[in-house]
């Protein structure tokens, strides 16, 4: 019987000996799959493209939502066009994107990436989070949860 695990485990380190190609192709704009096929190509890359876009979401989930911000940007109206509401709620959409660190939200001990997002969707910076006085991640998703209930979101 032969033991799954004598091949080699290298995935994860052949993929980070190419993050740094990787990360500015997926700034460029390029999408996973074209990445991973130029990847293919030019070496034998042991990864699965499964696999690939596992570890691209994991390790490069900073720049894709600032890839994908860019390209709403992009695709919203001229200011030209726009009427003061309009104005005035392209504002509100940019700002509701603005990111906080990852660190200023570990410092206060907000660990799990969903609720990070959550928080900076409704407009919580990391010092109003702060001001909460709440233990745990649980307890922010619960005081979070109220006050959305309340605003009728």
């Amino acid at each position: 019987m032969t033991d799954w695990r004598s091949k080699p485990r290298n995935g994860r380190t052949e993929f980070i000996k190419h993050s740094d190609e990787i990360q500015s192709q997926l700034k460029s704009g390029k999408t996973n799959t074209q990445i991973y096929t130029w990847l293919s190509e030019r070496e034998d890359f042991p990864l699965s493209l499964s696999q690939f876009n596992r570890y691209v979401r994991k390790y490069f989930f900073d720049v894709i939502e600032n890839v994908r911000v860019t390209e709403e940007r992009k695709t919203s109206l001229p200011k030209k066009d726009l009427t003061v509401s309009d104005e005035i709620k392209s504002n509100q959409l940019s700002s509701k994107y603005i990111k906080s660190s990852l660190s200023e939200w570990h410092n206060i001990n907000v660990r799990t990436q969903r609720l990070i997002n959550d928080l900076e969707e409704n407009g919580f910076s990391p010092e109003e989070v702060s001001s909460w006085n709440e233990p745990n991640d649980t307890a922010i998703r619960n005081r979070l949860t109220q006050i959305t209930l309340k605003k009728g979101k």
